[in-house]
């Protein structure tokens, strides 16, 4: 009668492991299907509905602008701000927002700047202003004429230093980008667009 009771208990254990094991294997298939859609979900490609793209560019030097600046960095900040009132000049440039910045080192008289993509923003355009910006350190900080940096920050990755100083400096608005892009006929946000560093139309 003993030996009846006890091995009456063990399909009643053996119900207890089986059901652990299907909550287990349970729970590990649920998690494995939430981390593959958060890897596939959590950094989609950016669309036309979502984000404003600035087209790549073909920034030309001059000669003598090819000789002074080969080696040195070109930096590229997008953002919102202002040219001042004096055309081509560093001091009158002020950035009250970076979005996007990205660095360049000069090895010839052209430089293909890559394409930006900026998330939109509801009560705002993408962008306002880019700038150009030649210096001679990798590691390089914006300032403003007033000495000071954008409103909202330094962009990511961007630290202060002492690497200050530029050789020079340009800025294209963003309705001159779009007026390059009607004379240059270009309707795609791919197509390159030509830009001569310092011209200022």
């Amino acid at each position: 009668m003993k030996n009846l009771i006890q091995n009456s208990k063990i399909p009643s254990v053996l119900q207890r492991i089986g059901f652990g094991l299907v909550v287990f294997i349970l729970g590990m298939l649920t998690a494995l299907t939430e981390a593959r859609a958060q890897t596939t979900s959590s950094d989609p490609a950016p669309t036309t509905k979502t984000h404003a793209f600035v087209n790549p560019m073909a920034i030309s030097f001059s000669n003598a602008q090819s000789t002074l600046f080969k080696g040195k960095y070109l930096t590229v900040y997008y953002g919102y701000g202002s040219p001042g009132s004096l055309k081509n000049q560093d001091d009158q440039i002020t950035i009250r927002e970076v979005r996007e910045k990205r660095t360049y080192k000069i090895t010839g008289s052209v430089l293909k700047v890559a394409q930006v993509a900026l998330k939109k923003v509801p009560i705002n355009t993408a962008y306002s202003i880019v700038v150009f910006v030649i210096h001679d350190d990798l590691d390089f900080t914006w300032l403003n004429g007033d000495r000071s940096g954008p409103d909202g920050g330094l962009p990511k990755g961007e630290t202060v230093t002492s690497n200050k100083k530029s050789y020079d400096s340009d800025y294209l608005s963003v309705v001159e980008i779009d007026t390059l892009k009607e004379e240059q006929k270009i309707d795609d946000k791919d197509s390159e667009i030509s830009y001569v560093f310092g011209s200022r139309f």
